[in-house]
């Protein structure tokens, strides 16, 4: 990992990413300025952060066993460009 991020391919395939992404959009959870809250409320969001693929591959970053929190932050562009 360099410069703090990394960008590894392939973890989900193409079906898994358009239906967390549907499951992300439908949701019905509490979202401030801050974004959506209380998204482990969420069957399907708890599904995917479980999912073992995604926490060993935390794992193997954090250098430790990894536990899921969800919290989708989202701002507008504006915001984010100041």
């Amino acid at each position: 990992m360099e410069a703090g991020y990394s960008i590894v391919e392939q973890v989900f395939d193409g079906e898994e990413c358009e239906r967390i992404g549907t499951v992300l959009s439908d949701v019905s959870v509490s979202r401030s300025r801050a974004g959506a809250r209380h998204l482990m409320s969420v069957p399907d969001v708890v599904r995917f952060a479980m999912d073992r693929r995604l926490l060993a591959l935390a794992g193997e970053i954090l250098g430790t066993i990894a536990y899921p929190f969800v919290q989708l932050c989202s701002t507008s562009p504006r915001r984010r460009t100041g």
